[in-house]
């Protein structure tokens, strides 16, 4: 390695990251099946000096499906919902020309799908679009970020 960035924290990778998923299906309703997940990282250097960080974030997912026979044919119905919190976080931080960059994590999205033997039918969107999406840049490394939303803390 490099003596000089030996302890350090290495550019948007978190120490620590969980990611759990449960998927039950209850024996007095077989055809349906539901699932959640949770995915958490702690916080991470935003700049390759460590010197401006992003706070961690933790965001849960959740899904329905529905399966049954018609007509021998398989069918199923999935619904799921991403960020079901509708939590702000940074998804990554980075660098680019010169420039600290940060990209916003993504707002509550729903999708749903349908499947009949070999075809499938999906559609997806999100609830709604923050003001604050697409990439945030960040010249002043002396701050910490640790709200998705502007706030700088020193």
């Amino acid at each position: 390695g490099i003596a000089a960035r030996d302890g350090q924290q290495l550019l948007n990778i978190p120490r620590s990251a969980l990611r759990l998923r449960l998927d039950q299906r209850r024996q007095s309703l077989p055809s349906l099946r539901y699932n959640a997940a949770l995915t958490a990282r702690s916080s991470r250097a935003a700049t390759a000096d460590g010197a401006v960080r992003v706070g961690g974030h933790a965001v849960i997912d959740l899904g329905l499906t529905w399966q049954v026979s018609s007509s021998g044919t398989p069918v199923s119905l999935a619904i799921g919902v991403r960020n079901a919190a509708d939590r702000r976080y940074w998804r990554d931080a980075g660098q680019a020309y010169s420039a600290d960059l940060l990209l916003p994590g993504a707002a509550r999205a729903w999708a749903v799908s349908l499947q009949a033997g070999g075809f499938e039918c999906r559609a997806f969107g999100a609830s709604k679009s923050y003001p604050w999406e697409g990439a945030y840049e960040h010249r002043n490394p002396t701050r910490r970020l640790d709200q998705p939303h502007g706030h700088v803390h020193q």
